[in-house]
């Protein structure tokens, strides 16, 4: 296989192009390209009347601070270990 010279900019210019058509169509058909969320604050009740599925965002939100802290917890076993995995570490 052998490689591919690629165009950055020409690349960039294209993409550019299609996201700004589509924007432009969303814009003529009356709806503000942006993101609900934002736009919304924090209030769980306004965000439901924007369409913003709560219950998914608050679930997504839990799993995944609940993983950074999981690999937090086992950055601290690691560097108290010196690196070292050992078997047993549970107290």
């Amino acid at each position: 296989m052998s490689a591919v010279l690629m165009d950055g900019k020409a690349l960039s210019a294209k993409v550019r192009g299609e996201i700004l058509e589509k924007a432009r169509a969303l814009t003529a058909a009356g709806t503000r390209p942006g993101l609900a969320v934002i736009l919304v604050g924090e209030d769980p009740a306004t965000a439901d009347a924007a369409g913003v599925n709560v219950t998914l965002y608050r679930y997504l939100a839990t799993c995944i601070g609940g993983g950074i802290c999981g690999l937090g917890g086992m950055y601290i076993v690691m560097a108290e270990q010196n690196g070292v995995w050992v078997h047993n570490c549970v107290l």
